[in-house]
């Protein structure tokens, strides 16, 4: 019983630490998430998400743990905001 209170404890807190950073304007406390890499198609353009969600360059926010993180108001909607890893100079 204890374990598994622990893990619940772990888990949580690893979840708030993953929202911590995201800003309340693009994710409401809750649908923002670290992205696969394999999820995101890097083009001329921008990136590409899931094959259907297009940001610009311009409008990628610089994630400050170097990977890829997406807010989805709605699952089937548009993406919010939208970090990349900074371009190798």
């Amino acid at each position: 019983m204890r374990f598994a209170l622990a893990v619940i404890v772990v888990l949580a807190a690893t979840a708030a630490f993953a929202h911590s950073w995201y800003p309340q304007n693009c994710c409401s406390g809750k649908d923002c998430a670290p992205l696969d890499s394999l999820r995101v198609k890097v083009t001329l353009q921008g990136y590409i998400i899931d094959g259907r969600h297009h940001v610009q360059h311009g409008q990628a926010l610089w994630s400050p743990d170097e990977n890829y993180h997406g807010c989805f108001p709605t699952w089937t909607g548009p993406i919010g905001c939208f970090w990349a890893p900074r371009p190798a100079m």
